[in-house]
């Protein structure tokens, strides 16, 4: 297998998470998301079917696709609580989306007022919601970010 230098790719650190990027060739555009300066055709426009990233370059569309359809794969279900009687309760801060995802590109399937109190099955790590990953399934099996809920008790187990 070719090394990343012989195929001529340069390595970039993402600056909010510390993440290698590759960027330059593109050997096999199925197999690897390369960020570019510009489209292949070197113009200074962008091309229908890429994106523009800020100053830090362009990424086809094709590729974000790819990558929100990763995130945004099924959650895993909820494993069994060492205490099965167990229930975990939270109270919503503020008028909150409820999503079918643990994350804000998931469909939104409702909203809950601030005040109202909720159970919780389990937590996962999603999306990054004003610096905090955390996102709580609920028992009624839909999605909200820990951002705006303060648990009533002790913490739901990992999903």
């Amino acid at each position: 297998m070719a090394s990343v230098r012989d195929l001529g790719h340069r390595r970039f650190v993402a600056p909010s998470r510390g993440q290698e990027i590759l960027a330059g060739l593109v050997g096999d555009p199925d197999s690897c998301i390369c960020i570019r300066e510009r489209p292949a055709d070197l113009r200074e426009r962008v091309r229908p079917g890429w994106r523009k990233r800020g100053f830090r370059g362009i990424v086809t569309a094709a590729a974000t696709v790819a990558v929100s359809t990763a995130v945004l794969a099924p959650a895993p279900q909820a494993q069994a609580s060492t205490n099965p009687n167990a229930t975990y309760q939270g109270k919503v801060l503020t008028t909150l989306t409820v999503r079918k995802g643990p994350t804000t590109a998931a469909i939104a399937v409702g909203t809950l007022q601030a005040g109202k109190t909720i159970t919780l099955l389990c937590k996962v790590n999603g999306e990054v919601v004003h610096g905090k990953p955390l996102w709580y399934k609920q028992a009624t099996g839909k999605w909200v970010t820990a951002y705006y809920v303060v648990l009533q008790g002790a913490a739901p187990p990992s999903c």
